[in-house]
């Protein structure tokens, strides 16, 4: 009975120092609640998501307006899945917007401008052409007014490979030994529609004429790489 009575003992005690520990520790846990963060809301339904690192260096649109310069640039919602060509070409594109406004600013404050030049101007717009399983491709329209007689809009094209995901020049298109002859007389011929429309009789000019009489060389196949950008010059 002894024995007995003692491991009674004995149990009792164990079971009264667990519930002693569980006690303690809820009693702790209790306390130091209102130190710990509150958890997240629940997102209200409807509510706009929070726009993410990724998607805010990338956006569609960059617009600035100074004493000096406007400059705005629009990229199409097409370009968005491709997300390397997106975030580079905004880059880019805002880049040599910035640096045009700089140079507008240099040219427009030195010693002697005339005061009430109007400002400089430059719109790059930015569409989607076409778009193959493999190739992305875009028109590139760049608005420039650089204080000239008037200004100047230039034409361009971006192809990107979805697969390898880079851009592609000419020189990427052709191999290194291509015959170019056609499209040299394709822009020839492109250049006499060109001056018959402003000027109906105008004499025809053509690849390897006399000088003053003769299509320009066609420029040289382009790199996968972008230009660089420069700075704002007066048109021409």
């Amino acid at each position: 009975m002894t024995v007995t009575a003692k491991a009674a003992s004995s149990g009792l005690t164990r079971g009264r120092a667990l519930l002693l520990t569980a006690v303690l520790a809820a009693g702790l846990s209790a306390c130091n609640r209102d130190r710990e963060p509150a958890p997240p809301a629940p997102a209200t339904p409807g509510e706009t998501a929070a726009v993410t690192p990724a998607d805010a260096a990338a956006p569609l649109a960059f617009e600035r307006k100074t004493p000096w310069a406007d400059v705005r640039l629009a990229l199409p919602d097409a370009i968005k899945p491709q997300t390397d060509l997106h975030a580079g070409l905004y880059a880019e594109e805002v880049r040599l917007l910035r640096q045009f406004v700089e140079g507008a600013q240099g040219e427009l404050t030195e010693a002697g401008a005339d005061t009430d030049r109007p400002k400089y101007e430059k719109t790059i717009t930015v569409t989607a052409a076409a778009e193959t399983g493999k190739l992305f491709s875009l028109k590139r329209v760049d608005f420039d007014y650089s204080g000239g007689a008037h200004p100047n809009t230039l034409t361009s094209g971006i192809l990107w490979d979805k697969a390898l995901k880079r851009r592609l020049g000419l020189a990427d298109l052709l191999r290194k030994d291509a015959d170019l002859t056609v499209l040299d007389e394709a822009l020839c011929s492109a250049i006499n529609t060109a001056r018959r429309a402003r000027v109906p009789d105008s004499a025809s000019i053509s690849l390897g004429g006399r000088p003053g009489a003769t299509c320009p060389a066609p420029p040289t196949p382009p790199s996968s790489s972008p230009p660089e950008p420069s700075p704002a010059r007066p048109a021409a």
